[in-house]
């Protein structure tokens, strides 16, 4: 059979879309691609191409191609994998005759611009591009991919209206070509999966604690939250912080909250399959963030109905919890937001136990220890984020999607 005809697979009339991405562990992009893949199955013969597929937490729909092409710290063995990787997919878009790719995270946005055949090209910015490390050579260098380069997809999708902003101040790409669509939720599976409960994990859900989730690397911020909870702990000994989530900066977070004699009160929990019932029973959920593109842990823990607190950090909180304000503004002290909490957003730095708490930190502890205090805010505030959230459910987000593809 010649490469370009397109095999029986019973969805012949269905136009082929492929979702590209790394990998499908860990991390909120992966978790969104998961979901679309879900909610698009029904309407395209969807293709899932990984680089790595030998670990996949997710659940996905369409035909799985693994590259095969693991992960590279070296900043050789990137480029020489970011070859590797656009020289086999434009073999797979030949072979599978794709109609659309989408792109998810900037390897793969990367690796989709320059292995188009006769595919139309949609990539998907899932951050605040400027944000990035620009003292890194792989960080400048992705930013001039960007600039001269992003504008040759056919659609750009944002992740948030700042995400956009972003695209068109810093990196000069065409606004028209730009659409915004958030993530989206299955409220339903997250509630069923928040009711889940077990011997193992029983005794840890019935203790008094607060949560966050997300990766442990350095946009995530999480020193700010350890060093803010022990200014909390002082008022509250009986309340614990719970960490879902791992990477790189385990070692140093471990040993910071060792240094703060917090070893007892500060669980690291690592990656965790269901999240949602430690996030549905904590007594609240703070996201210390730098820079966001929009926070699936956020928007996760309001759907669990959970009062939040969040860094107002670019981008995607804001857009969450204050929509009728300035997406672009950030607040200078406590902000009681339309659906959650808004507090200034940590400096970056990473200090040790025995540097004295930042203004930011001290800010963040009171707002905590405020939720902590008042159990009428604390409960509507749950009330409140359940319902802004039910904005990004799945049937209103999946339409958007459909409308980019059939569009691009």
């Amino acid at each position: 059979m010649p490469v370009n005809s397109r095999p029986l697979y019973g969805t012949v009339n269905m136009k082929r879309v492929a979702l590209i991405i790394n990998h499908l562990s860990g991390g909120g992009a992966e978790r969104a691609v998961s979901k679309i893949s879900l909610a698009l199955g029904g309407h395209y013969d969807l293709f899932l191409i990984l680089s790595d597929g030998s670990k996949i937490d997710y659940e996905f729909e369409g035909r799985l191609v693994d590259l095969g092409i693991p992960h590279a710290d070296n900043i050789l063995l990137k480029m020489i994998n970011a070859v590797r990787r656009i020289i086999k997919l434009r073999k797979v878009k030949k072979l599978h005759d794709i109609d659309i790719s989408i792109s998810f995270h900037e390897l793969s946005n990367v690796a989709n611009i320059f292995s188009r055949q006769r595919d139309r090209i949609i990539l998907s910015v899932r951050n605040v591009l400027s944000e990035r490390n620009k003292k890194v050579v792989y960080d400048r260098l992705y930013g001039i991919i960007v600039k001269f380069f992003y504008n040759r997809a056919d659609r750009i999708v944002a992740v948030s209206e700042l995400c956009k902003r972003d695209l068109v101040k810093n990196f000069k790409l065409e606004g028209d070509r730009i659409t915004v669509i958030y993530n989206l939720y299955n409220f339903d599976s997250i509630r069923q999966l928040s009711d889940e409960k077990d011997k193992m994990t029983l005794p840890l859900l019935k203790q008094k604690y607060i949560s966050t989730m997300g990766r442990l690397a350095d946009a995530k911020g999480h020193w700010h939250l350890i060093r803010a909870f022990s200014e909390v702990h002082r008022s509250f000994p009986d309340v614990k912080l719970y960490i879902l989530g791992d990477g790189e900066l385990r070692d140093y977070l471990k040993s910071l909250a060792a240094d703060l004699a917090l070893e007892k009160h500060v669980l690291f929990m690592g990656y965790q399959k269901n999240p949602f019932k430690y996030l549905a029973n904590s007594r609240l959920f703070v996201l210390p963030s730098l820079f966001e593109g929009f926070p699936n842990a956020l928007a996760e823990a309001m759907a669990c109905g959970v009062p939040v607190i969040s860094f107002d950090c670019p981008s995607g909180p804001r857009e969450i919890l204050a929509p009728d304000t300035d997406i672009a503004s950030q607040t200078k002290a406590i902000e009681y937001a339309q659906s959650g909490i808004l507090v200034p957003a940590g400096d970056g730095t990473k200090y040790m136990a025995d540097d004295p708490l930042t203004r930011e930190e001290r800010i963040l502890s009171e707002a905590i220890i405020k939720l902590l205090t008042d159990g009428k805010t604390s409960k509507a505030y749950g009330q409140k984020a359940q319902k802004r959230i039910m904005d990004f459910e799945v049937k209103k987000i999946v339409s958007r999607w459909i409308e980019v593809i059939e569009s691009a």
